[in-house]
C-alpha cells in the first residue's frame, strides 16, 4: 500500500530523502477537532482506513507507522540518512525543554499528515468506480490530521470513546467490516524491535495505564485513562487559557525550561505533559515515557492540538517570533549547551530534495503545509482569534463582557452569584465580574489569582513521575489519587527512560509548571469549608490543607523531599480583568510568594529559599 507513497521519496546523492511537504496539492484544508471529524461519516471512514493501512505497513518501510513514530524516540537510529551526534544524548530527534518544542513538532506533524492523506487517497482509489469511489476520494483529498481538544469543556466524555473502543465498523471496498480500532492501540509486528528497555522490549502493543510493568501479558486499563483525563480536564482548560492570554514571550510560552524571577512557570509544553501522563498513566504506559510515546495512536491527535495552540498563540501575538535559547537537554541531533537559532536546521525534516532542512523561521507559517484550524480560516484577525479563545476557554460563553470572569472555568459566572454571600459586593468591581474565590484580595480594578508553582528536574529518576496536589489528605489508595474529589491538579514530569545511575550522572534539567488554584478555592468557599475569601483566610486555609504526593511511573510512591531539585511554592498575583470580548486579562506587577503555605512540607519552599526564584 505504501508503495505509491514512494513518489514522495526523491533521490539525494546515493540516498533517498523524504521531502516533508505536508499534504499538499488540494489547497489549504482545515484540521478538524476529532468530534467534528466523527460527525462527517465519510471523512471519518477514510481516516480510519488510512490509519489501518499505515499501521499494517512493514516496520522497515520508511513511511510506516513504526518508522514515523520512531523519529520521535526509540529505536535510537538515523531517519532518512540524517545522522545524530557523535554521542547522542537522547533516544530520538524530539525536542523537549527547548524553544524548538513548537517549531520542531510542526514539520513532524506535517510529515505524518502527508503520509496519512496520501494513504487515504490510495485507499479511496481502491474502491470500485462509482459513487463510493468518488465520495471517498473527495474526502481523502480534503482530509487533514484531526486534533483532540482536551481543554474544551464538553457534555460528553473528555476522552472520546473513539479512542477507547477496541473495534470500529468501517465501509471497505468489499462492504461493511468490523476492524481493530487503529486509535485504540498500535500492534508491533513482528515485534517492538530495539526499544531498549523492558517492558517495552516485550510488549507487543501500546498500552495505557498497564495492569503491570513486569508482565509480558499486561493489558490496558482504558477506564483509568478515561477517568483521569476527565478528572484533569478542568485544570487543562484553565491552564491553556492562561498561557494563551498572558504569555506573549515565545520562550516562556513554548517550553517548560525553568525561568527565574517569573510570575508563573507554566508553558504549552508543561500542559502538554499532563495529557501524556493522563493517557499513559503509571506502570510505564507508552504515552507517559518520551522514548516510546509516539507509538500510541493518540500521540498524533494530541500533538495536532499542541500545534493548534501554537498557531492560536501566533495569531494572538503577531509581532512575537522565535527567540534563541541555550539547550539544557540534548537529543539525538544536538547536544546540551547547543544554542538554538531561528535558522537552525530542524532535523531530520528536509524542505527540498537538495538536502535543505526546515528551520524555525521557515515553518513559522503553518499554511504553507496546506492546513489550518477552524479559528484560523480565511479572514481571521488577532481580534477574532481572541474572541474565539475567550469563548472556548474563558470563563463564560456569554458575549457580554459584563458577565465574563477574569478567571476561566465556569460556563456562566453569573450563576455563581445567585444566593452567594458576596452578592452585594458585585458593585465594587466595575467592568468584568471577578471570580468570587478571590474578590476580597484584589482592588477595585483587579482581582487576585493563586497558583502552585513547581520546579522539578526532568529525567532525575530515570523514569517519569507524577505530583498530585490535594486540598486535604490524599486517599489511602494511590490508584484513586488522580480522580479524588479533593484533587487540585496533577503535574506529570514526563521524562526519558534510563537506569537511575545513568540519570544521576546527567546535568540537571530544571523545568517549571503551574497548577491554578482559583477553581478549587471557589468550590471550597461555596461548600463552606473555606471560611472567607480574604487573603489571610485563603493563605491560612492553604497552609493547613494543601498537600501533595509523588508517584513514579513504575507505581512506586516517593517521598517528595528526597527528589532532587523538586520545589513546590504557592504564589499569587493581581490580574486586571478584561473589558471586551476580544480583550484578555492582564497580570499586574510581581507575584507574592506565600512561603508559610509550603514551609515545612516535603519539597515545599521556605523563606530562606526565596533566592532560588532569582537564581534557579
Amino acid at each position: 500500500m505504501l508503495g505509491s507513497l514512494l513518489a514522495g521519496l526523491l533521490l539525494l546523492g546515493q540516498t533517498l530523502a523524504v521531502v516533508t511537504s505536508g499534504a499538499t496539492g488540494n489547497g489549504v484544508q482545515v484540521r478538524l477537532e476529532i468530534a467534528d471529524l466523527i460527525n462527517d461519516k465519510t471523512s471519518w471512514n477514510i481516516y480510519l482506513l488510512a490509519l489501518q493501512q499505515m499501521q499494517q505497513a512493514s516496520q522497515s518501510d520508511q513511511l510506516s507507522w513504526y518508522q514515523l513514530a520512531g523519529i520521535h524516540g526509540r529505536p535510537q537510529q538515523s531517519y532518512d540518512g540524517v545522522k545524530g551526534t557523535a554521542s547522542p544524548q537522547g533516544p530520538g530527534y524530539c525536542t523537549h525543554v527547548s524553544n524548538f518544542f513548537c517549531t520542531w513538532h510542526r514539520p513532524y506533524m506535517a510529515l505524518y499528515e502527508q503520509v496519512l492523506v496520501s494513504t487515504a487517497i490510495s485507499v479511496a482509489q481502491s474502491f470500485p468506480a462509482g459513487a463510493n469511489h468518488d465520495k471517498y476520494l473527495a474526502a481523502a483529498q480534503k482530509l487533514r490530521a484531526p486534533f483532540w481538544d482536551w481543554a474544551k469543556a464538553r457534555s460528553s466524555s473528555a476522552f472520546p470513546s473513539a479512542l477507547t473502543s477496541p473495534t470500529a465498523t468501517v465501509t471497505t471496498p468489499t462492504g461493511s467490516q468490523k476492524i481493530n480500532n487503529p486509535l485504540y492501540l498500535y500492534n508491533f509486528h513482528p515485534n517492538p524491535g530495539n526499544l531498549y528497555y523492558q517492558p517495552f522490549t516485550y510488549w507487543n502493543s501500546t498500552l495505557r495505564w498497564p495492569t503491570s510493568d513486569s508482565d509480558e501479558n499486561a493489558s490496558s486499563q482504558q477506564n483509568l485513562a478515561r477517568s483521569n483525563v476527565e478528572s484533569w480536564q478542568p485544570t487543562l482548560h484553565d491552564r491553556l487559557y492562561t498561557v494563551l492570554t498572558q504569555y506573549p514571550d515565545y520562550n516562556q510560552f513554548s517550553n517548560e525550561a525553568w525561568i527565574t524571577d517569573s510570575n508563573s512557570q507554566d508553558s504549552l509544553e508543561s500542559i502538554h505533559d499532563v495529557i501524556h501522563g493522563a493517557v499513559g498513566g503509571t506502570n510505564y504506559g507508552h504515552m507517559s515515557i518520551i522514548d516510546v510515546s509516539a507509538f500510541d495512536p493518540v500521540f498524533f491527535l494530541h500533538h495536532c492540538m499542541v500545534d493548534r495552540a501554537f498557531a492560536l498563540w501566533q495569531a494572538i501575538n503577531p509581532s512575537s517570533t522565535f527567540e534563541q535559547q541555550t539547550q539544557s537537554q540534548g537529543t539525538y541531533w544536538y547536544d546540551s549547551g547547543y544554542v538554538s537559532k531561528i535558522n537552525t536546521p530542524l532535523k531530520p525534516f528536509h524542505q527540498t530534495s537538495s538536502g535543505t532542512f526546515w528551520t524555525s523561521q521557515t515553518v513559522w507559517d503553518w499554511t504553507q503545509f496546506e492546513y489550518t484550524y477552524p479559528e484560523l480560516q480565511s479572514g481571521w484577525t488577532a481580534s477574532s482569534v481572541k474572541t474565539a479563545v475567550n469563548k472556548l476557554y474563558g470563563s463564560s460563553t456569554s458575549t457580554s463582557s459584563k458577565k465574563r470572569s477574569v478567571f476561566p472555568g465556569f460556563s456562566d459566572i453569573s450563576d455563581l452569584w445567585k444566593g452567594h454571600p458576596l452578592k452585594n459586593l458585585r458593585s465594587r468591581f466595575p467592568g468584568a465580574m471577578p471570580s468570587p474565590a478571590i474578590s476580597l484580595a484584589g482592588t477595585s480594578s483587579s482581582v487576585r489569582e493563586y497558583m502552585i508553582n513547581i520546579r522539578a528536574q526532568k529525567n532525575v529518576l530515570g523514569q517519569s513521575y507524577f505530583i498530585f496536589f490535594f486540598l486535604g489528605e490524599a486517599p489511602e489508595n494511590s490508584v484513586e489519587w488522580g480522580t479524588a474529589s479533593n484533587l487540585v491538579g496533577v503535574n506529570p514530569v514526563i521524562s526519558l527512560n534510563m537506569p537511575q545511575d545513568e540519570a544521576a550522572q546527567k546535568t540537571p534539567v530544571l523545568i517549571g509548571s503551574a497548577v491554578p488554584l482559583n477553581r478549587a478555592l471557589v468550590k471550597k468557599h461555596d461548600s463552606g469549608e473555606l471560611k472567607s475569601l480574604s487573603d489571610d483566610d485563603v493563605s491560612a486555609y492553604l497552609q493547613k490543607n494543601l498537600s501533595w504526593q509523588v508517584k513514579a511511573s513504575n507505581g512506586t510512591i516517593l517521598d517528595a523531599s528526597n527528589i532532587p531539585n523538586l520545589l513546590v511554592s504557592v504564589a499569587s498575583s493581581e490580574i486586571e480583568p478584561a473589558t471586551a470580548d476580544d480583550d484578555f486579562p492582564k497580570r499586574k506587577g510581581a507575584m507574592s510568594i506565600h512561603t508559610a503555605v509550603t514551609s515545612g512540607k516535603g519539597a515545599g519552599l521556605c523563606e530562606s529559599e526565596l533566592h532560588l526564584y532569582k537564581t534557579g
